[in-house]
Parts: C-alpha cells; structure tokens; sequence
C-alpha cells in the first residue's frame, strides 16, 4: 500500500514534506513520514518525494532486510576472493595520489611509488575529490563542474559508542528506536544557525550481539545531527557532548533504564571521525535533493567511473553505494572491456 501511495500522490509532488502534507493531517504521522531527514541529514523541504519509497516503499529492497551469513565484513572478503581467482590483483595501504589520463581517457592510477594502468578506473572516494583532486577540472567539461558544484553534504553526525549491561531493557525483537522532533522543518532551521534544538532528535540502535570483551554485555550507538553552525565557525566539543547527554535522557522514555545501562561510552563527534578515520562523519556525503539529481556513476571522461553514495541511485549511504558498484559493473560488461 505504501508503493501505491508514492505512485499515486508522489510523481506530482517534489518533496517529502509536502507529500507527507498531502497524505495526513496528524502531526505525529507526519513527522514518521518525514523520519528519512534523519537518515539522510537533509531537511524534509529538500528532499525529493521519491525518496519516500526508500523507506516505507519496496525500492532496493528494504522491505525485505537481511543480515550476510558471517556479517557485513564478510562481504569485502567475497569480493576479495573474486578478484584474485579472475587473476586480479590488491593493493593495501596505498593512497592514490592522482588518476593519470591522455586529456580523453583515464588510463591509471598512480599510487605512492607506482603506477597501475587499466582498461577502466572506478573510484570510490567520492565524485567531488574524484574530478578536483584526482583528475583535475581542466579534463571536464564546464556543465559538468557546474553540476557537481551544486552537491551539498547532508548535516553531520556525532555518535555516542556504549557498552551496556546485560540485562537492558529493550523491546523483543527492536534493534533501532528513534525520538522523532515534533517538527522537522523547525529542527533543520535551529541546526543552520549553528545551535542544538531545544527538543532535539535521536536514534538509538543495539546489535542484539554481545559484546566480545564481556559475556553478557551488548553493544549499541546514540547517534543525533550536529549543527553545520556560520561559516569560518565550529561548533564546541563540549556542547555536543551535552547533547550526548541530553540524547541519553530522551531515549529512556523508549529503552527504560538505559543511561544506567550504560558500562562505558566514547563520543566521537565528526570531527573526531576526520582526524582518526579521515573523513568527516555525515549522513551522506551528498544529500540528494530536490535541486539537483546525483550524477550517473560513468563519468564525462572515457574510462572513468565513480561508485558510493555521491551518484546515483538516490538513496542512504549503504543504498547508494552497493547499487552504484552494480550498475557501474554492469555498464563496463555492456561495453565488453
């Protein structure tokens, strides 16, 4: 039913707060409809109407989750395996300084110390450092810069590390709980002047999965949206580690007991997650919006393509980044190189 609402109302409808509008008067209702904000850190007005089927619809099968026999980490590992059978070859702890081309082709990519040609490159750092940092805008054409300057980052995220007792109380089966803003529109505009709302909004998830280091202890993630604050301006460590706080003491009222629950806990704030993983924490590194589409993962210049969440398809970050990596696949095995 919810697929046959999008098809119904949301082709004539750009964005996600005017579809939930049209769908419901209930306030409450409409905050659910527009939880997607939260996934994607963009604000509702801005987010275009087909992203409503991403998370009450059937695309990319997230009516229909599962979890890889031997987990996630197991799925690098498969692809590993396939790479190195079909004569392959990997690379670790190599930082790629620049992709070299001839003005109309990619042709390689130069490591630190080498240089590896190949028939196509794919790059997953992200489109944006992809065209400006590794190739260089004089190899595109000016439409194209044009386009991928409109991309903007979806708001950042702090996220609060726990490890909790054993017998925490949550709901049989339930992994994510989420305090949703009594109106996202409002919430958005606090967090773009550089300030914590009032009543914020929070997501809590637990694994369900023991914690390795002490039988019976589980593992779980506080995360909440962080001010994008003026420009040349931060937002101070200690006013998010208030918030941390304050994100402990709101979800209680969905996970009973849980601020004493908690055995430890380490905040790493986006910041935190540029200078120790370096990259800055964010929803999606480009927010889809109603403003521009994303770009198609085969890029303006011969050879070259760009896979994860800055193209296309639209989506959160784990959607954009696996259906990129197919669809980039397939379009090489289309054109037989």
């Amino acid at each position: 039913s919810t697929q046959l609402l999008y098809n119904r109302y949301g082709r004539k409808i750009s964005n996600c707060l005017e579809l939930a509008n049209s769908l419901t008067r209930n306030q409450q209702v409409r905050e659910v409809l527009n939880s997607g904000s939260l996934i994607t850190g963009n604000d509702p007005d801005n987010m275009p109407s087909n992203l409503f089927n991403l998370a009450f619809g059937g695309a990319y099968g997230n009516n229909r989750p599962f979890y890889p026999e031997g987990g996630s980490d197991r799925l690098p590992e498969l692809l590993a395996e396939v790479i190195t059978e079909n004569g392959g070859g990997i690379v670790f702890n190599a930082s790629p300084r620049s992709i070299i081309t001839d003005k109309e082709k990619a042709l390689g990519v130069s490591l630190d110390g080498r240089d590896i040609f190949a028939d196509n490159i794919i790059s997953s750092t992200g489109i944006g450092h992809t065209v400006h940092s590794l190739v260089g805008k004089e190899n595109f054409p000016q439409g194209f810069l044009t386009s991928v300057g409109y991309y903007k980052e979806g708001f950042p995220m702090a996220s609060l590390f726990v490890v909790l007792k054993g017998g925490v109380t949550l709901i049989d089966g339930a992994r994510l709980y989420a305090k949703l803003p009594k109106n996202s529109s409002a919430l958005f505009r606090v967090l773009k002047d550089g300030k914590f709302p009032e009543k914020g909004a929070y997501t809590f998830t637990c694994s369900g999965r023991p914690n390795s280091g002490n039988e019976g202890e589980l593992t779980g993630v506080v995360r909440f949206l962080v001010p994008k604050g003026q420009p040349g301006s931060t937002v101070e460590k200690a006013d998010i580690e208030n918030e941390a706080g304050k994100a402990v003491r709101e979800l209680e009222s969905l996970v009973p007991g849980l601020s004493a629950d908690i055995v430890r806990a380490k905040l790493l704030t986006p910041w935190d997650f540029a200078e120790q993983f370096g990259f800055l924490s964010v929803y999606t590194p480009v927010a889809d919006s109603v403003n521009y589409p994303k770009h198609a993962t085969e890029l303006p210049l011969a050879g070259l393509y760009c896979v994860g969440s800055t193209v296309q398809p639209a989506g959160s970050c784990a959607v954009s980044s696996m259906f990129s990596g197919r669809d980039c696949a397939k379009a090489i095995i289309k054109k037989g190189v």
